[in-house]
């Protein structure tokens, strides 16, 4: 078991080697920051977990470790002699992060964590790949962002069809909105960046959620603690881009803005494949919200429904905001 005072030091390299790729000026130092990231959060997911923990987070070593290698080696030497080249060196951040064609490790990895790790995967630990995908988006790579942006939205729609465990259907769900980060980078950079903050505020308020209820499958979601209930439900449905909810503000921004794929027809596949991944949300959401009875409804504590009336006015007035900068 893990000392407090080990903790703070592994959070502060976390956090300085997330900064450090982030904002370096070589492939080096990305790579430095990259492998200080990894080297700090992989204790973390062996703190407090039995061995589907110690399962986990071998797969999630070997996989970023093979990322941070073609990173270091093509992005160091052959980076920018061939479009092929630099295809590779995208390629690798996106395992890196967990998109499409190379997710297959991020639902068996999540599987086996706690939802506050799981949290962090979502979160924290893509930031710096996708600050590193941002800055190759100017270059002659577009047809493989293309290619990333639709596996991503493909998997992340049929791939949660038929999943009962929430862990699960969130990785598939981190899948799929990692596709339309692709789709908004080449563009203004204020799109990425509300998406992303978005993404996270949205993913993180319901991993918290479930993580106080400990429920992770579907059959686990109480039916008689209707406030959580409904505040998964809603989660689920915001997260599935579904207007007026938050989730719907920042995909109309990409769409609106453009991105780094100037193309209608990979739009509207990524649309398509967006209202299909809505469904097994409205599956999820409308089973919770249908459930209700008026008088257990009664018989609820005020505090409950007053918590979520307050995240509600929140949300709106935060997606009224965006839709009034984004018709600017």
């Amino acid at each position: 078991m893990f000392m407090v005072p080990s903790a703070g030091l592994f959070l502060t390299t976390l956090v300085s080697g997330a900064y450090l790729a982030s904002m370096s000026s070589s492939w080096f130092g990305a790579w430095a920051g990259l492998e200080l990231n990894l080297l700090s959060f992989i204790p973390f997911i062996l703190m407090g977990g039995g061995s589907p923990s110690v399962e986990s987070g071998l797969k999630y070593f070997l996989v970023q470790a093979c990322g941070s290698f073609l990173v270091l080696y093509i992005g160091m030497v052959l980076a920018f002699t061939s479009a092929a080249l630099s295809s590779v060196l995208v390629l690798s951040l996106v395992l890196k992060s967990g998109g499409g064609p190379v997710h297959s490790w991020l639902p068996m990895v999540v599987e086996g964590l706690s939802w506050g790790k799981v949290g962090a995967i979502f979160s924290v630990q893509k930031l710096a790949p996708l600050t590193l995908l941002w800055y190759l988006s100017d270059g002659n790579v577009s047809y493989v962002f293309s290619v990333v942006i639709v596996s991503s939205a493909l998997v992340g729609a049929l791939g949660g069809i038929n999943e009962m465990s929430l862990r699960k259907m969130l990785a598939f769900s981190s899948i799929n909105h990692f596709g339309w980060l692709c789709l908004s980078m080449g563009g203004s950079v204020g799109v990425s960046v509300v998406y992303f903050m978005s993404y996270c505020f949205m993913v993180l308020s319901l991993i918290g959620l479930l993580a106080e209820r400990q429920w992770f499958y579907l059959s686990q979601v109480s039916r008689e603690d209707l406030g959580s209930s409904y505040l998964v439900g809603y989660s689920f449905m915001s997260l599935g881009g579904l207007p007026p909810f938050l989730g719907f503000f920042p995909k109309w921004g990409v769409l609106v803005q453009g991105g780094v794929v100037n193309s209608v027809v990979v739009m509207g596949v990524v649309i398509m494949l967006s209202l299909v991944m809505l469904f097994y949300y409205l599956r999820a959401g409308l089973s919770m919200f249908l459930t209700f009875k008026f008088s257990q409804l009664r018989s609820q504590s005020l505090s409950k429904f007053g918590s979520a009336i307050l995240i509600l006015n929140f949300v709106g007035v935060w997606g009224s905001g965006m839709m009034w900068v984004y018709s600017l």
